[in-house]
């Protein structure tokens, strides 16, 4: 027996090292055979686990050799290049085939180096025990990797289908409410006035002159002057309300809890008309001016034939609006007349020179 080397712990170690390679192949070589027959190309995936699987059994032998561990650098290199790779490529179930192929590969060579050497059976224990112990410890790396991605896939998908909720619910050039989810808050606060005494009141908006801007100035900034028109909705309203855009130039506002009905309907109405009509939009200057209809929504009524009855009521108030303004424009071309008779027969009376 080898005095510097009692039961051949060091031989061993040596014996393991020279044919971690022979593992490393026996690792791919493995792999191949299960995965050919389903058409999978190991041709980039062979290096790594060539390098890998050979590392694994070269650390064990230096263990064994020198007492030397991996590592941090090689820690990392098997990290980064084996349990990341083979998360993103196949499934856990492969994966631990893969670390067992190792595991089993690893203990064979241990095997028969261990009877050439004639090495002492405690340190055969000690060395199966060793490559054991990597494999557990390299499969409970790839499971925290799998749940590390698990859960960032998990965020990811909810935050995709947060952002498809909300597309769906809302409208993508202002962000308002569309009518679906309208449609949904109104129903909902219909049914809510089974349970209080407040009232619900719907009011339907729309913008006066807007075809005229967008065939002036332009799509885009017709879709400029929505957008702050819904802005400006949303600065007025109250956090229990809800503003939705229809489409166009039409926008809706829920009232939940009114206490004094059609009142106070009609005071939040005047105040929406005077505070939109107050802001300028910033684009070019244009003064915006809204039409508003509304109507109080009572226990049993559905929300279409609601939104309908706003609808007519705000039809109603901009007919009686263009009334007022084509009157507006008469007594204007009136007095524009009755002014230029009054010149003219000034002048007729002047004396000639």
């Amino acid at each position: 027996a080898d005095l510097d080397d009692p039961g051949g712990r060091k031989a061993l170690g040596r014996a393991l090292r020279r044919r971690a390679p022979e593992v490393g192949e026996a690792v791919v070589e493995s792999w191949r055979r299960r995965f050919i027959s389903r058409g999978v190309s190991l041709n980039v995936l062979s290096g790594v686990v060539t390098y890998t699987s050979t590392l694994g059994t070269e650390l064990v032998g230096r263990y064994l050799e020198v007492g030397e561990g991996a590592t941090p650098e090689e820690a990392q290199r098997l990290a980064e290049r084996s349990t990341r790779v083979v998360v993103n490529q196949f499934e856990m179930s492969e994966s631990v085939k893969n670390y067992l192929t190792w595991r089993d590969q690893t203990l064979r060579v241990v095997r028969e180096e261990a009877g050439r050497l004639g090495v002492a059976r405690e340190v055969v224990a000690e060395t199966s025990a060793i490559v054991r112990a990597s494999a557990d410890v390299s499969m409970i790396r790839m499971v925290k990797e799998f749940d590390v991605q698990r859960r960032d896939l998990q965020r990811t998908l909810e935050q995709e289908r947060a952002k498809l909720t909300h597309l769906a619910l809302h409208d993508p050039l202002t962000g308002l409410a569309n009518r679906m989810l309208l449609l949904d808050r109104l129903s909902h606060a219909i049914a809510g006035t089974a349970r209080r005494t407040e009232q619900v009141g719907v009011l339907y908006l729309d913008l006066d002159g807007f075809k005229g801007i967008n065939d002036t100035l332009g799509h885009q900034a017709g879709d400029r002057l929505l957008v702050a028109v819904a802005d400006r909705l949303q600065g007025l309203v109250r956090p229990s309300d809800t503003v939705a855009r229809l489409g166009g130039d039409e926008f809706v506002i829920v009232c939940n809890d009114l206490l004094a009905g059609e009142q106070a309907l009609g005071a939040f109405a005047e105040r929406i008309r005077a505070g939109v009509a107050a802001h300028r939009a910033d684009v070019e200057d244009i003064p915006v001016s809204v039409s508003i209809g509304g109507t109080i929504a009572v226990l049993g009524d559905e929300p279409e034939h609601v939104l309908a009855r706003a609808d007519a009521e705000m039809y109603v108030a901009k007919q009686r609006l263009s009334r007022e303004g084509r009157a507006e424009a008469t007594l204007r071309r009136q007095a524009d007349d009755a002014a230029a008779l009054a010149d003219s027969m000034r002048t007729d009376e002047q004396p000639d020179a």
